[in-house]
């Protein structure tokens, strides 16, 4: 079977753009492989619980992102940001969200 220039050019560029998000967002590919477990588990976690053994597995999406298994890509440390534990601190970060989003500083009010 002939391979055609324009399925190998296809895929030379699907695998630059990868290789180039791997290294431009290094926490994306962390919380990718933490999304697909948390997934795993709770498929796990549903399945257990219909057979009456609810207590067998504990689900992971309930709790804070794990960033240890990054240590072999050299950045085990998580990203700086601070997720809120309350609502109260929710809404403090809801509305200075919004207020930087329109801020004169922002790129996309400058369209």
């Amino acid at each position: 079977m002939k391979v055609k220039a324009y399925t190998v050019i296809s895929i030379a560029i699907t695998v630059g753009i990868a290789v180039a998000a791997f290294f431009c967002f290094p926490h994306a590919f962390g919380r990718l492989v933490e999304s697909l477990r948390d997934l795993g588990m709770s498929f796990v976690y549903f399945f257990t619980y219909l057979f009456g053994h609810s207590d067998a597995v504990t689900p992971t999406v309930i709790t804070y992102p794990d960033y240890t298994f990054l240590a072999y890509f050299g950045s085990g440390n998580a990203p700086n940001t601070a997720l809120a534990e309350t609502f109260e601190g929710f809404a403090e970060q809801w509305i200075i969200y919004w207020k930087t989003l329109i801020s004169k500083a922002s790129k996309i009010n400058n369209i």
